[in-house]
C-alpha cells in the first residue's frame, strides 16, 4: 500500500520534530537507548483489514527511520478482535499456562485500562510528554485518556472514531419516490420510527434499519435526554441509575419498531444486514465505514450495485446534537525507563499530524492532534494521498469531523465493573426485542395479525417489568465482589 509522503504544512513538520524536541518531560537524556542495542517494544492490538496494513506500514518506517537512529524496534501482535486482546491480558495478568508476557504497549478502552491500572501497571504519560506537546493534541483526547481519583493521563490517543449513519441509495430513492419521505425524516430517532414503518408498508413487509454499537444508543440517548444512566462519583466508583421515563422513551423509539418487523439485527455487523438485503440503513462506527457493501444480494440472490448516503446519528426531538467519540486508545504498561521512554517516542511519532492524517485517511479513523482534526486538513490529506477508502469512506471521514465539531461529546464513563455493566446495556434491550419478535412471527404463521400479536408487549406494564430485571441485574454486577 503506497503511503503519501508529502507534508500536508510545515506547521505539520514543527509538530514533528518538537515531538523530540520538548517531549522529555521530568527526565530528559536519551533514557538509555542506543543505536548499537536497540531496545525491543512490543504492542498488543486489535486492528484487522485495512486498519492492521496500514499500522504495520507506519510501524515499518519508524522501525527504518527514527527507530534505527534512536535504536527501537517496535514489533506488534494483532488478536484479532477487542474481545479476544482482552482475555489476552487477563491471561497474562493471572499468568494462565500458555499466556504471553504482557506487551510494552496494549490497545485499549478505559474500562480496560481501568482494571490494568487498579493493579498499578499503567505509566503516567505526563512523566514523558511536556505540557506544550500535550496541547497539540484534541482538549477532550487528552482528558478521555484520565483514570482514576488522581486523574492521572494514562492513555496516549492515536486514532479517534465516531457514529454516523448509512444508507443503501438505490433502495432509499425508490422508497422515497414512492413515498415522498425526505432524508430530513431521519434527523430524529422519532422520525427514524416513523420512516421504517412507512418502509415496511412500501416493501411488503421489509426491516429497514439497524445499528451497532447498541450500548451507544442507550447512553449516548439517556445523556441526550437528561438523564445519564452512569454518573461518576468523587471517590472514583460510579451509579448507575435508569431513569423510568427516558429509558421508557429508549424502549418506545426502538424496541417497539423491532418487534413489528421495522428493524432487525441479523449478522454480526449491521453492514453484513446491508450486503444480504434485510435492511437499508444502519448506524455504525466511522472505523467500519470500510464494510458498508458496494454490492446487495436480496432474496432473489441476483447482486446488485449501491451508492451510500451517508447522514449524521440522529437525535431525539426537541434536543440538542450529542454524538459518542470512541476509539481504543494506548496504553503503556510499566517496564524499566528505557522501555517506557523508548514507547512514548513510538506513539509520539505515530501521532505527528501530518502521518497521523496519513493513518486516518487510510482506516477511516479521525487524527488526535488539533492541527490535523479539521475538515480542511483532511480533505486536503486525502487530495494528497493514494487511499483505498473510495468515495464513501471520504465522505464518511468528512462528516464526521463535522459532526464532532457540532455535537456534544459522549465519552466512555470508567469504573469498577464498567465493562461488565456495558455488556448487560449493550444486550438487554436487543436480546428482548429478539426473543418477543420471534414468538409474535410464531403467533403470525398461527394466524394471528402483527397487531394482535404485538399487543401484549407493547404495554407499559411489560416495559416495566423489563426495566425492573435490567436495573436487578446491573445492581448484582455492582455489588457482587
Amino acid at each position: 500500500m503506497h503511503m503519501g509522503k508529502k507534508l500536508l504544512t510545515v506547521s505539520f513538520a514543527i509538530i514533528g520534530m518538537s515531538a523530540f524536541m520538548t517531549g522529555c518531560g521530568k527526565f530528559g537524556g536519551d533514557h538509555g537507548l542506543s543505536a548499537k542495542d536497540p531496545q525491543n517494544i512490543m504492542i498488543w492490538n486489535y486492528y484487522n483489514g485495512a486498519q492492521a496494513v496500514a499500522f504495520d506500514n507506519m510501524i515499518e518506517e519508524f522501525n527504518s527511520t527514527v527507530g534505527r537512529e534512536k535504536g527501537i524496534v517496535v514489533t506488534d501482535e494483532s488478536t484479532g478482535s477487542i474481545d479476544d486482546l482482552k482475555d489476552a491480558i487477563n491471561a497474562s495478568q493471572n499468568r494462565k499456562v500458555g499466556a504471553k508476557k504482557l506487551p510494552n504497549i496494549v490497545q485499549c478502552y478505559k474500562d480496560m485500562a481501568t482494571g490494568l491500572d487498579n493493579e498499578e501497571l499503567l505509566v503516567d504519560l505526563d512523566d514523558y510528554v511536556s505540557e506544550e506537546e500535550k496541547a497539540t493534541f484534541v482538549d477532550t483526547y487528552i482528558e478521555d485518556g484520565k483514570l482514576g481519583k488522581e486523574r492521572e493521563w494514562k492513555l496516549f490517543p492515536v486514532a479517534k472514531s465516531t457514529e454516523v449513519m448509512m444508507i443503501n441509495k438505490q433502495k432509499w430513492d425508490a422508497f422515497s419516490a414512492g413515498t415522498g419521505v425526505e432524508l430530513d425524516d431521519l434527523s430524529t430517532w422519532e422520525g427514524v420510527a416513523s420512516t421504517a414503518e412507512a418502509y415496511y408498508e412500501w416493501s411488503g413487509g421489509d426491516a429497514f434499519f439497524g445499528r451497532d454499537a447498541f450500548a451507544n444508543y442507550m447512553l449516548v440517548g439517556s445523556e441526550q435526554l437528561g438523564h445519564p444512566i452512569f454518573t461518576k462519583n468523587e471517590d472514583g466508583t460510579a451509579s448507575v441509575q435508569l431513569d423510568r421515563e427516558t429509558i421508557y422513551k429508549l424502549w418506545v423509539n426502538y424496541y417497539i419498531p423491532y418487534i413489528r418487523g421495522y428493524y432487525v439485527h441479523v449478522g454480526n455487523y449491521r453492514t453484513d444486514d446491508i450486503k444480504l438485503g434485510k435492511i437499508i440503513a444502519s448506524v455504525n462506527s466511522t472505523a467500519g465505514a470500510a464494510y458498508f457493501p458496494t454490492e446487495v444480494s436480496y432474496d432473489e440472490g441476483v447482486p446488485s450495485k449501491i451508492g451510500c448516503i451517508v447522514l449524521p446519528v440522529p437525535n431525539f426531538r426537541g434536543t440538542e446534537p450529542y454524538i459518542t467519540q470512541q476509539g481504543a486508545d494506548m496504553a503503556v504498561l510499566k517496564g524499566t525507563e528505557r522501555e517506557e521512554y523508548a514507547s512514548v517516542v513510538f506513539l509520539k511519532w505515530f501521532t505527528e499530524a501530518e502521518r497521523n492524517l496519513q493513518f486516518a485517511v487510510q482506516t477511516d479513523y479521525l487524527p488526535v492532534r488539533k492541527a490535523a482534526n479539521t475538515r480542511e486538513a483532511i480533505q486536503k490529506q486525502l487530495e494528497m494521498t493514494d487511499t483505498n477508502l473510495g468515495k464513501v469512506g471520504q465522505e464518511v471521514l468528512l462528516n464526521a469531523v463535522e459532526e464532532l465539531s457540532t455535537s456534544h461529546l459522549c465519552t466512555t464513563v470508567e469504573f469498577d465493573k464498567s465493562y461488565e455493566v456495558r455488556t448487560i446495556i449493550e444486550n438487554a434491550m436487543i436480546d428482548q426485542a429478539k426473543m418477543d419478535y420471534d414468538k409474535i412471527q410464531e403467533k403470525m404463521i398461527e394466524g394471528m395479525d402483527r397487531d394482535t400479536g404485538s399487543e401484549p408487549y407493547e404495554t407499559k406494564a411489560y416495559f416495566e417489568d423489563w426495566m425492573k430485571n435490567l436495573q436487578h441485574r446491573l445492581d448484582a454486577v455492582l455489588t457482587e465482589e
